[in-house]
């Protein structure tokens, strides 16, 4: 591994498939550290990342990397044809292998093979440092879980022979469960070299030396963790509504100043219009007023419109730089639920999905009392989803009972609630048909929907929008849910969306179940109980 090695960008443009500018004229140097890098969805983070592997083409400037890169992508897609075997770029090897256990003296298998005899126990070692057993290096990536895909993808980029001198990684935490995450946590402070990784996780967010901002102005590099760039973040948007305010100020006083000149010129005007139906002053002196008036009052209204529009612009550009707030507050007093009120009450249940299948459920009790948070934490695939599902009725249990005394509603990861093909609007009024439109409107704009915004197809949306979406539809309803139980609704957050998530559950005055591993997400719900899961 070197020890000089740094990502250099200069004067960086780039335009997409569509036309649109990315990038322009971007300069960025990176350097042996760990660098976050944070941004909302669709700035161009991930094509930041794809053009500094090379995957795409600046349209102009240049990406110079000195050492050696790993990567972690975030989608998967064009992977799903390779097996394991081909992913770790080992099927030649293990072919040469195969053919000489089966006898084969052809000198050329043997060069292939070269000294790699353990070349499948270092391939399987290598995956459980991550947690992912594989059974069979012929395995497809395509029939893996993304979760799977994912740790195959961090144990690659962390633990190959050759290893990299910078790793890349691109939300790297979006499908690894509890274990998996401190894994990868334990794994980037160990990690010599240096860093670029796009997340939203702040617990990783923390781990890094510095915090690499994008935003519609430009890259911006902050000094430290992500608490730091927070604190920053607040200071520099203090000083902008500071300049909001004061130019604000300023285009009153622009127009009251512009009121008032005109106020006394037309006080004037009138005071000549008087002395001429007197006709006790000469005409030509009269003549003369009248005229400079006329001058004056020009001289006025130019002045006036010069005044109001710089005053205007001032403000327009104090207004462009002044970030959107995603801090959202919305009353929800419909969700009240009483402190000594028995919300629900599990007993005995147990659930397997087939015979030949361990219990994910056995004998299991839960009651729920007040407006209690709950938060289920557990490995992917050990029945935190299957609970939910009990509970919602949407499957039933092998035995037991589940009984829940208040309106409860369920959000999958799918957000299946929402018709892709429709608006938001048409979402919202067609579950619930009772409201009005200009209600529907006022409703999904507490909830930033602004506009035309409500307009927008829900298929055309980010993650982040389609569950403030859905979150709108169920928690603005006639009648909306005491008991709300949400399945993972941080994952492919950005940080302006999660704030927002964090912002409407903060407002919720039920009863609240949810599955996350997002634990900085956990700590500012204020959780007040953790199950875990198996729940056996």
């Amino acid at each position: 591994m070197s020890h000089n090695q740094s990502i250099i960008i200069q004067n960086l443009t780039y335009q997409n498939p569509k036309s649109q500018l990315v990038f322009n004229n971007l300069n960025l140097t990176l350097s042996n550290i760990k660098t976050g890098l944070i941004g909302k969805n669709g700035i161009g983070k991930s094509t930041l990342l794809k053009l500094i592997i090379n995957e795409l083409k600046p349209t102009a400037g240049s990406v110079k990397v000195l050492g050696k890169i790993g990567y972690c992508p975030q989608d998967f897609s064009c992977y799903h044809d390779l097996t394991i075997a081909q992913f770790f770029e080992a099927d030649m090897k293990l072919q040469a292998l195969e053919n000489i256990l089966k006898g084969s003296v052809d000198p050329n298998d043997f060069a292939i093979l070269g000294e790699d005899w353990n070349i499948k126990e270092r391939i399987t070692k290598q995956a459980t440092k991550f947690c992912f057993n594989i059974k069979d290096l012929q395995t497809k990536i395509g029939t893996l879980s993304n979760g799977e895909i994912t740790k195959l993808w961090l144990s690659k980029a962390f633990y190959q022979e050759s290893q990299a001198d910078f790793l890349i990684l691109d939300e790297p935490t979006n499908n690894l469960d509890k274990t998996a995450r401190n894994i990868l946590y334990h794994s980037i402070q160990t990690w010599p070299g240096g860093m670029l990784i796009i997340s939203h996780d702040q617990q990783l967010l923390e781990l890094m030396d510095q915090t690499l901002a994008l935003t519609e102005h430009g890259a911006r590099i902050y000094g430290g963790s992500f608490s730091f760039y927070q604190e920053q973040e607040k200071i520099e948007r203090a000083a902008k509504e500071l300049l909001f305010n004061d130019a604000k100020k300023s285009l009153t006083k622009a127009v009251s100043s512009t009121q008032a000149s005109h106020e006394k010129h037309e006080q004037n005007q009138a005071k000549g219009h008087r002395a001429r139906k007197k006709n006790d002053q000469p005409k030509a002196m009269l003549d003369f007023a009248e005229n400079r008036s006329g001058r004056t009052q020009q001289t006025l209204s130019k002045r006036s419109i010069r005044l109001i529009n710089t005053a205007e612009q001032e403000l327009q550009q104090a207004k462009s730089n002044l970030a959107i707030d995603y801090n959202i507050q919305v009353s929800l007093p419909k969700t009240f639920v009483p402190n000594d009120k028995i919300v629900a009450n599990i007993e005995n249940i147990s659930f397997r999905y087939s015979s030949a299948e361990p219990y994910l459920l056995h004998d299991f009790n839960l009651t729920i009392c007040g407006p209690e948070y709950i938060a289920i934490s557990g490995d992917n695939g050990s029945g935190k989803t299957t609970l939910l599902k009990l509970i919602q009725k949407i499957i039933e249990p092998e035995s037991g009972v589940i009984k829940v005394n208040i309106t409860a509603n369920y959000l999958d990861q799918k957000l299946e609630i929402l018709d892709q093909q429709l608006s938001i609007l048409d979402n919202y009024k067609n579950l619930n048909p009772k409201v009005s439109n200009n209600e529907a409107h006022k409703n999904l704009a507490s909830f930033l929907f602004r506009n035309e915004a409500v307009l927008q197809k829900i298929g055309n949306l980010s993650c982040g929008e389609k569950i403030r979406a859905a979150l709108a539809c169920v928690l603005l309803a006639e009648k909306p849910p005491e008991l709300l139980m949400l399945d993972e609704p941080t994952n492919h957050l950005d940080l302006e969306n999660l704030r927002c998530l964090e912002s409407i559950l903060k407002n919720y005055e039920g009863a609240l179940i949810i599955i996350s591993h997002d634990q900085k997400f956990l700590e500012k719900l204020e959780i007040t109980k953790t199950i875990y899961a198996p729940f056996v």
